[in-house]
Order: C-alpha cells, then structure tokens, then sequence
C-alpha cells in the first residue's frame, strides 16, 4: 500500500495552488499540501494570475474557487483553511479515485458505493447454506470476467481459514489472493438469515480488487465495519427491496 502511494503521488510534479489574492491563505494551504507532495514543485497564485497558471502548465490544481482556464487537469476545489480530515479526503482522492473535476464539499455518495453495481445485487429468498452462497457468488464474478479463473476457488480457501461472519449478520468475503480484473463489491441480502459455525449472517458484500488497486482493501473494509457497526443500517439495508434503494440507503447512512 505504501509502495502505491508513493507510485500514485510521484505522478504529480508540479502543483498549482490558486486563492483569491495567492496570499496568507495560500501559504497555509501551500504548507499542507506539502505534507502530501513532498518532492513536487508547488506554487501559489491569485485569481488574476490565470496566464502564469496556464504557463506553470502543473499537472493538478487546488482552487478555492470555480476556474475557467484551458489546461486539460485535475482540478480539486478546497476550502481556505483545510483541517486533517480534508488532508486524508485529498490523500484518499489521488489514490484511489479517477477524476477530472472534485469539490471536497461533495458528500452525497458514500465510498463503497462507487463498487456496487445492479448485476452483482442479488435477493435471496431460498439459500440455506453459506458456503453455497459464497460459491454461487464467487462463481458469477469468476464466470463474468470480473474475476481471474480461480477466484471462486480462492474465495472458499479463504473462508475455510477462518469466516468472514462479523458482528450483526454482516458477511465481508473475499479471496486469499487478490487478484481481480475489476473492482466492485458484490451484494447477497438473505431475507432467511444462515448460520454458519453458530454466527447469524443476512447480508453478505464479496470483494474483488484488482491486485494494483489492493489499497482500496482498507478503506473499503472501514466502510464495511461502519456499516456492520450500526444494527439500525443493517436492519435497512437487508429489508431493501431494489437495488437502487440499497445504493440509496447506504449514501445516506454512511
């Protein structure tokens, strides 16, 4: 994960920070910026200096306010005075998401979400057997391409060491090696919860990464735990009857 980091952040070489008089502000923003690209080239600039922007030519940039420049990168709109939490959101952002344009302001769409998709959402009114739903699960990813041959395999190895039943019926299974074709996390909510070695489970979320992309691992296992954590959302998220409501639900809960 470390390794992928620095890899991620080496991408950018020269930044752009842009406030309204590229002052006081700017050399606060300039100085935490820093602490995230510590061998990259960063300057500052007031709003009226949009030619020396476009000359410094930087490979992303940090504004304060909406710009109207021709430079084809990444643009993340801050706040003046960025706490750690913005700090984390901005280290997250370059990490682990492809964007063009991003407002730190923007908190309508829980990270996970960004994994699930309608064809890996299933409702089961029928299964009674664990491991039988994982396999069902693991095989669908394996059979659509999501997943490398194998992942099926993988996946029930990974179980048979020690379940991924958590707290409050939340299931969070995943292959003993990642090594996926796409990123997503697919969802089985049991309407007649299983148990399996004496744990309760009703909603199941299998996880398949690519293997450059396994530091998504982390935050998207916090999400999970959050959600585990709180009976109330669980106890939503496994009555939802469509797919979209379930995405729904789980933007505004977490």
């Amino acid at each position: 994960m470390e390794k992928q980091a620095i890899y991620e952040f080496r991408k950018y070489n020269s930044i752009a920070i842009v406030c309204s008089s590229g002052g006081g502000s700017a050399q606060l923003i300039k100085f935490k910026i820093s602490s995230l690209f510590e061998k990259t080239n960063i300057k500052t600039f007031s709003l009226i200096q949009m030619k020396e922007l476009e000359k410094f030519n930087p490979d992303i940039i940090f504004s304060i306010c909406e710009l109207d420049i021709k430079l084809e990168v990444p643009i993340v709109y801050i706040k003046e005075l960025l706490d750690d939490y913005d700090i984390l959101r901005i280290k997250e952002l370059i990490m682990f998401e492809k964007f063009k344009e991003y407002s730190l302001e923007n908190k309508g769409q829980a990270f996970i979400s960004k994994f699930l998709r309608s064809d890996y959402f299933n409702i089961d009114n029928d299964s009674i057997d664990y491991i039988e739903c994982l396999e069902d699960m693991s095989k669908n990813i394996e059979l659509k391409g999501a997943g490398n041959y194998g992942y099926s395999e993988k996946v029930l190895k990974r179980e048979s060491f020690a379940t991924n039943i958590y707290i409050n019926g939340v299931a969070t299974p995943h292959p003993i090696d990642i090594d996926g074709n796409e990123n997503l996390i697919s969802v089985k909510i049991l309407q007649n919860p299983i148990v399996f070695e004496g744990k309760k489970v009703s909603l199941i979320f299998m996880i398949c990464l690519k293997k450059e992309n396994i530091g998504l691992y982390k935050k998207i296992s916090s999400s999970l735990y959050e959600i585990m954590n709180d009976i109330e959302t669980v106890r939503l998220l496994v009555n939802a009857k469509t797919f979209k409501e379930f995405v729904a639900l789980i933007n505004q809960r977490i």
